[in-house]
């Protein structure tokens, strides 16, 4: 019987494996190895594994480690609340016209930052328009 989907048992184990830390083509091999001595009969979706289907696993997984709230200024805010050492700036709007305005900056980059820059270069990047609101960050 066809079916269009991969079964949640394997989306299951696949999600098990990233959280146990093994990689995507890992993920891969393991699952040709375990399936190769299945009849073809009883050969379903679930056999046909892709390391597509795998890495759209994993984006779902790690879409919902960033995005927590459908509505960006809930979802900053939440994330604001559980990793406050990563912001260096951060404000809620005052009314409705007013946006929300975050500055991040994670240990790596303030490491990076204070090694690289002889103690008198900051540099700023941004997205140039590449957002979903089509305005600049900096």
């Amino acid at each position: 019987m066809y079916k269009p989907r991969l079964s949640r048992d394997i989306v299951s184990y696949v999600e098990s494996c990233f959280f146990m830390g093994v990689s995507i083509d890992a993920v891969c091999k393991m699952h040709i190895s375990q399936h190769v001595d299945i009849d073809v009969e009883h050969r379903d979706r679930d056999f046909f594994l892709t390391r597509k289907d795998v890495v759209n696993i994993y984006n779902r997984l790690m879409k919902g480690n960033y995005q927590l709230d459908k509505k960006d200024e809930m979802s900053v805010s939440l994330w604001h609340q559980k990793h406050p050492e990563d912001f260096f700036f951060f404000q809620k709007p005052n009314g409705p016209n007013v946006p929300f305005i975050i500055g991040i900056q994670t240990k790596w980059m303030l490491d990076t930052m204070v090694k690289l820059s002889h103690d008198s270069l900051i540099g700023m990047d941004s997205t140039f328009s590449t957002n979903k609101y089509g305005v600049k960050l900096i």
